[in-house]
């Protein structure tokens, strides 16, 4: 079940592992790249000087397109240079917008929020956490699980169990004020596992104890929420009824997922308090893929993006409900020098949306001032 004992009703979330889109039979051609000069992406001013960053003016129109009769939200952040520079673009007004339910995408979060608790107390990934609760009679143990397993299993392939415990450790009043507040990320909130079942469940009545072990050291977490609706607060309004629902505007989502990805390029005040190697090991894997996972677990954000970046590195969450299907996704194409973060939603459970998405931008980013798109015979619109 996807819902807390606080709300009932709520669409349950689904892991990806099982979906992949059919783009090349699609109806509407997502876009073409016309040539195939491999400096197309390099604007360079007149004067022969630096390339400066492309403006992409035509994202809302590619977008538009490529959404065909579904809702869209969006928000894109281009990648450019060595410093490097971030340019952030809305699709339309939707980057503020949270209007929709954000399923798995928001299981980036509390894995986020478990680096920065464990390297707070000086633990390692390797700590096992043993799980709680109190309903009032005493505590009950729950379930023992290492920090590493749990944030592998949220990836690979986004268990709704493994994020719910994690979404547990973190609690919900320190996770939405100390670390979604204080951050920045102020049109998002995390209050609802996606599994009601024991041994996981997070129900917010109950009080809970997460005794973390690693070694002969050992610290206890403990907390009761509070009561205060932080759904409610920032405007969730998607499967909402308690007011403890979850949240998140794609252009929250997009920066948590850029802060993620250029961790070591950021002044410190971007930064989050981790430790590098367990970083490391949630962007790059090792010896398995974690977020980098684009074989079992691309979806179809890989599906698309992988028609014009065949070799790219891709690093993601995907999510899917009944109502909404959702990719929030860090491509880097060496090849090409290509490199974006895109947070990218439909109002329909479905992944030829998300595909041709994931395309479409794909192809804009591959030749910014060169890009074309068309549907059903129409004209093409050029960039200009």
């Amino acid at each position: 079940g996807g819902a807390d004992t606080t709300d009932t009703g709520e669409e349950p979330d689904v892991a990806i592992d099982d979906v992949a889109a059919d783009v090349g039979d699609a109806d509407v051609a997502v876009g073409a790249d016309l040539g195939d000069d491999p400096d197309a992406a390099d604007t360079a001013d007149m004067d022969g000087g630096d390339p400066e960053p492309p403006a992409f003016e035509q994202f809302d129109g590619v977008i538009d397109v490529a959404r065909g009769n579904y809702r869209a939200w969006a928000y894109f952040i281009h990648v450019f240079g060595d410093e490097p520079d971030f340019h952030g673009l809305s699709y339309a007004q939707t980057g503020s917008e949270n209007d929709f339910w954000p399923a798995s995408t928001i299981k980036v979060y509390p894995v986020t929020t478990a680096l920065i608790l464990l390297a707070q107390e000086g633990f390692s990934l390797d700590a096992e956490a043993t799980f709680y609760r109190d309903s009032g009679q005493g505590f009950t143990r729950d379930i023992t699980m290492s920090f590493r397993d749990m944030i592998f299993q949220t990836f690979t392939c986004s268990s709704n169990e493994t994020y719910t415990l994690l979404l547990r450790f973190a609690g919900a009043d320190w996770l939405n004020t100390s670390f979604l507040a204080e951050n920045g990320f102020s049109r998002t909130a995390l209050m609802r596992g996606y599994n009601s079942d024991r041994p996981w469940a997070y129900r917010l009545g109950e009080r809970q104890r997460i005794v973390v072990e690693e070694g002969d050291r050992s610290f206890t977490r403990e907390h009761a929420w509070g009561g205060s609706r932080y759904a409610n607060a920032v405007g969730c309004t998607i499967y909402n009824d308690s007011g403890t629902g979850n949240c998140s505007a794609p252009q929250d989502m997009a920066e948590h997922m850029r802060r993620v990805m250029f961790h070591e390029r950021l002044p410190p005040e971007e930064q989050f308090s981790v430790r590098a190697e367990d970083l490391d090991w949630v962007r790059f894997g090792g010896p398995e893929p974690v977020m980098n996972n684009k074989g079992a677990c691309g979806g179809p954000g890989w599906d698309g993006v992988r028609q014009v970046f065949p070799d790219a590195d891709f690093y993601h969450k995907g999510g899917l409900v009944s109502e909404y299907r959702l990719d929030l996704m860090y491509v880097d194409d060496a090849v090409s020098g290509a490199r974006y973060v895109l947070q990218v939603a439909v109002d329909d459970g479905v992944d030829r949306p998300i595909a041709e998405l994931s395309e479409a931008v794909a192809r804009m980013v591959k030749t910014p001032d060169r890009f074309c798109i068309w549907a059903s015979g129409s004209r093409c619109m050029m960039a200009t």
